[in-house]
């Protein structure tokens, strides 16, 4: 795992209150320089803060480490989580408002999140 990565990961752990999934992701992978939490307007696929940060990366057909992990569907993105190791693929995510960070096999979490979002996608920065 890249050093930057691990620096905001401890920083996140220590944050609960006002954050979620999207500013934390966000704020792990190094795309926002603090973790605040979007708010539901902003997670619109097609339109919205998130998806237009999305999309100023670059998409991967395999996950890359230190790349997101989107969850979503046709309207929504329903949950993020950046990739801290490949194989297995393990995710670095907040499951909900309000709760801690963690790390989790991607194979623990799917299910919860494939039923309402199916289209699971990777994007990767660039630099």
């Amino acid at each position: 795992m890249r050093n930057d990565i691990a620096q905001r990961i401890r920083l996140s752990k220590q944050r609960f209150l006002n954050q979620n999934c999207f500013g934390t992701a966000l704020f792990v992978s190094g795309l926002k320089e603090e973790e605040r939490q979007a708010e539901w307007d902003q997670t619109a696929w097609r339109h919205g803060q998130v998806y237009d940060m999305i999309m100023g990366l670059e998409k991967a057909e395999e996950p890359v480490e230190g790349g997101l992990i989107i969850f979503r569907n046709e309207k929504r993105i329903g949950h993020v989580g950046v990739i801290i190791e490949v194989f297995p693929i393990e995710i670095f995510h907040r499951p909900g408002h309000y709760s801690a960070s963690e790390r989790k096999l991607l194979s623990e979490i799917e299910s919860a999140y494939v039923k309402s979002y199916p289209i699971v996608e990777y994007y990767f920065r660039k630099d």
